[in-house]
């Protein structure tokens, strides 16, 4: 590292080294730059390298850092930081972040972006069904898709096709060792081809009892009318 900087160290030990790389940060923190130490594919670091890394992380000022680390790596990465040999470099990270696998829906746009930054302005390369397939086989890992993708291009160009069929996505799984996944991919189609009857809800339908208004009969009452009493004639009979 130092030799690629450029930097003078006095003597060949790993302490004038660092050394040297103190002064060198020191001197961009002055400028106000700020040093940052990337590392890429870190699962395949051995304990020594990363014991190095511990060491580089305590080069600071008496307010801030002058180095930040990076590490990026593969889900083997976190199984070696958990490690007990390595608790003390475990302890000195900050901030952790996980990249989670592209759902299904976002397989298509990556792999057109893919095509357009190495240039490709034409029609779609894959087909519906492929880009499913690459789903399904890749399981949503970047790199998994790109491999898979570079393979069914090198088949669809040997069998003089301008266009990249599931089949060919099959066949580029098979050869890359992914044919284990063959019964995921087709219980996937079939799940997809399964057409769903809409539920029709069928309004429930209340029947009321109405009551009938109860009408009562109008009372009459009649009144007593006494009949008019009549007299009988008195017949006086002649003495």
């Amino acid at each position: 590292t130092c030799e690629e900087l450029g930097l003078t160290v006095k003597g060949t030990g790993r302490l004038q080294k660092i050394q040297a790389l103190n002064e060198f940060l020191i001197a961009q923190l002055k400028k106000g730059g700020t040093g940052v130490l990337l590392i890429d594919e870190a699962q395949n670091l051995a304990e020594e390298a990363l014991e190095n890394l511990r060491l580089l992380s305590n080069l600071e000022t008496t307010s801030e850092k002058l180095l930040q680390i990076v590490l990026v790596g593969q889900p083997e990465l976190e199984v070696k930081l958990n490690q007990a040999s390595l608790r003390q470099i475990k302890q000195r990270i900050a901030v952790r972040s996980r990249l989670d696998r592209l759902k299904d829906r976002e397989v298509g746009p990556f792999v057109a972006h893919r095509l357009s930054a190495a240039g490709y302005e034409g029609r779609d390369l894959f087909s519906a069904e492929a880009i499913e397939n690459i789903a399904v086989y890749s399981k949503g890992i970047p790199r998994l898709i790109n491999i898979i993708c570079d393979n069914a291009l090198l088949i669809a160009y040997a069998s003089s096709q301008k266009k990249v069929s599931a089949e060919m996505i099959r066949e580029a799984a098979r050869d890359l060792g992914l044919e284990s996944d063959a019964p995921k991919v087709e219980a996937a189609r079939a799940e997809s081809s399964k057409v769903e009857s809409p539920k029709v809800e069928i309004p429930k339908v209340v029947a009321l009892k109405a009551e009938s208004p109860k009408m009562e009969a109008p009372r009459v009452e009649i009144s007593k009318v006494e009949s008019p009493k009549v007299k009988s004639p008195r017949v006086e009979s002649p003495k």
